[in-house]
């Protein structure tokens, strides 16, 4: 069997094997002190990671600042084309409605000068018969007065 010497105790005890030593606990204290070193070591990253997430934060937070700042300001590209392109459409369409009243009241004025033709043009027709009328009567007047 292989001795060691025992550092734990700080005393020297001689050769022992591992673990028949009475006084020390060598495996015990070895795997203690392994896990304390790991979770040091774990430890020391969380702290590392913990103060990198902190600082992306402080960076987001100061970049939404940033972007609300000129979102107030300065829009993107996209946005501003999107919003000139709507009011654009929006003016569009006030155009489209305003000639759309427009042709409504052209329509309403055509209609109503239609109907002032066709009265126009039927009082001209009874005229014109009237005229025929009389123009015979005087024809078959004329025509007897020859024949006496």
């Amino acid at each position: 069997m292989l001795g060691i010497i025992c550092k734990v105790s700080n005393r020297d005890v001689g050769y022992h094997v591992q673990g028949t030593c009475k006084g020390c606990k060598h495996g015990e204290t070895n795997n203690l002190e392994e896990k304390l070193t790991k979770l040091q070591e774990e430890n020391e990253k969380l702290s590392q990671l913990n103060k990198s997430l902190y600082r992306e934060v402080e960076e987001l937070q100061d970049y939404k600042k940033k972007i609300n700042s000129e979102g107030n300001n300065k829009k993107s590209p996209d946005v501003q084309h999107l919003e000139t392109d709507l009011k654009h459409a929006k003016e569009a369409l006030a155009a489209l409605k305003h000639d759309r009243k427009r042709l409504k009241v052209e329509k309403f004025d055509l209609l109503n000068q239609m109907k002032q033709l066709y009265s126009t043009l039927e009082d001209k027709e009874k005229e014109l018969r009237d005229f025929i009328r009389n123009y015979e009567q005087r024809m078959k007047q004329s025509d007897e007065n020859l024949k006496q």
